[in-house]
């Protein structure tokens, strides 16, 4: 009995220490239309169509039509030191990585997307389709 509690408090205290960099990378879409996407996993890029995955749906978004991706990084208030701005720049999204596409050719848009898939990409498991 004593090595169970003792198994599930050392599991919890790991699982409680893990960093927030190994939370999934989730990104944000914009459209050339206007209408935003969100909750996203990049997966892979075939052809001139970004694939991405929604809960347990594929979603696919043709590079053409992506005006910004936005990497959207944990948030982690720390109390103290920073005053109350801090706190609001991280609730506000202050420290996500944004890639204005519609400033860059298509060529350099395909280029960033191909880098950020291969840097941020989901890993599929082997046999996956």
């Amino acid at each position: 009995m004593t090595l169970r509690i003792g198994a599930l408090a050392l599991a919890l205290a790991v699982s409680a220490a893990r960093p927030l960099s190994a939370a999934p990378d989730w990104w944000q879409i914009r459209l050339a239309s206007g209408d935003y996407l969100y909750e996203l996993q990049l997966l892979e890029l075939r052809g001139d169509t970004l694939v991405l995955t929604h809960a347990d749906t594929l979603v696919r978004v043709a590079v053409a039509d992506i005006d910004e991706l936005r990497w959207v990084r944990p948030s982690e208030v720390r109390l103290g030191g920073g005053g109350g701005q801090s706190t609001v720049g991280t609730l506000s999204g202050a420290d996500d990585e944004v890639y204005r596409l519609t400033l860059v050719s298509p060529e350099e848009r395909r280029r960033t997307i191909e880098q950020l898939v291969r840097e941020h990409g989901v890993k599929r498991p082997a046999g996956g389709s």
